[in-house]
C-alpha cells in the first residue's frame, strides 16, 4: 500500500533574528518531534516552506495525502483585522498567509487538515475566526498557558465537548495536555465547532464535521508520547489520508 505523503509547515529564523542557531543566516526548520510523529504511522513527512508565490499552492495540495499544519511563532493580526498590540514576540505574516492560501485549498479539494497549536489558531483565521493576541493581557483571571522554562512543559486540564469527533477518537471528557501559547482563539470561526477548552474558558480544540478530517488542538500531541491520546489523534489522521 502506498504510504501517504503529508505535508507540514515550517517554521523560519530571519537572518536578523537573535536566536544564536541561525548565525545571520535565513533558514527555515521544523522540531524532531514532528518528524518522529508522522513516521512513527507509516507515512512520508514532506516539509513545506514558506512560499512568497503562492500560485503552487493548488498543485502542492492536489499531491499530498494530508496537511500538518505545526506550532511556531505568532500568527500575524492583520490576517484577521486587527492591529497588532505591543509585545516582544515574533510574528511571521509570510507564514500567516499560505497557511491561509493552504488551509483553503486543502479545503476545496477535500483533503485532511490537522492543525497542532498555531496551526489549531490558523484554522480559525483562515475560516475568518479572531485571535487573543496576548493571553495574559487580553483574558482575565486567565491560568497559565506558557511553557516559560521548557524543555519542561507546563501542563493543564481540558474538558471535551462530549458528540464531537474529539470525543470519539479520545473517548474521554478530561484529559491533562502539555501547554506552550501565549494566543489562542477568540471570535470562533462560523464553519468551526468547539470540541475542548480549559477552565478558564480557552478554546482548545476546534473541527469541523462535514469534513472527514478537519481538526485542531491547541496542546502537543507531537510530545506526548506516552500518551494514548496522541497516537488516537494521529492514527485517525492517517486513516483518512489513506
Amino acid at each position: 500500500m502506498k504510504k501517504p505523503l503529508i505535508a507540514l509547515t515550517m517554521d523560519q529564523s530571519p537572518a536578523t533574528d537573535s536566536r544564536i542557531f541561525s548565525k545571520g543566516v535565513g533558514i527555515y526548520f521544523i522540531t524532531y518531534d514532528y518528524i518522529r510523529h508522522i513516521e512513527k504511522v507509516d507515512c512520508i513527512p514532506m516539509m513545506l516552506p514558506t512560499l512568497h508565490d503562492l500560485s503552487p499552492i493548488p498543485a502542492i495540495v492536489a499531491r499530498i495525502d494530508g496537511l500538518l499544519l505545526t506550532g511556531g511563532d505568532d500568527v500575524d493580526a492583520s490576517a484577521y483585522g486587527e492591529a497588532i498590540i505591543p509585545g516582544q514576540w515574533r510574528i511571521d505574516a509570510p507564514r500567516t498567509g499560505m497557511e491561509v492560501a493552504l488551509i483553503l485549498e486543502a479545503r476545496r479539494q477535500k483533503k485532511p487538515v490537522y492543525g497542532i497549536c498555531r496551526g489549531c489558531q490558523m484554522l480559525n483565521v483562515a475560516l475568518g475566526g479572531t485571535l487573543y493576541q496576548d493571553i495574559p493581557q487580553q483574558v482575565e483571571k486567565a491560568i497559565q498557558h506558557h511553557s516559560s522554562n521548557k524543555p519542561q512543559w507546563h501542563y493543564h486540564d481540558v474538558r471535551i465537548v462530549q458528540d464531537t469527533l474529539l470525543n470519539r477518537l479520545l473517548g474521554q471528557e478530561r484529559l491533562s495536555v502539555n501547554s506552550s501559547h501565549h494566543q489562542a482563539i477568540k471570535e470562533l470561526a462560523p464553519d468551526l465547532q468547539v470540541s475542548a477548552s480549559s477552565s478558564d474558558g480557552i478554546i482548545e480544540g476546534v473541527e469541523d464535521n462535514r469534513f472527514r478530517f478537519f481538526l485542531g488542538v491547541q496542546w502537543h500531541p507531537e510530545t506526548m508520547d506516552d500518551d494514548s491520546t496522541s497516537l488516537a489523534l494521529l492514527n485517525a489522521f492517517l486513516s483518512c489520508c489513506r
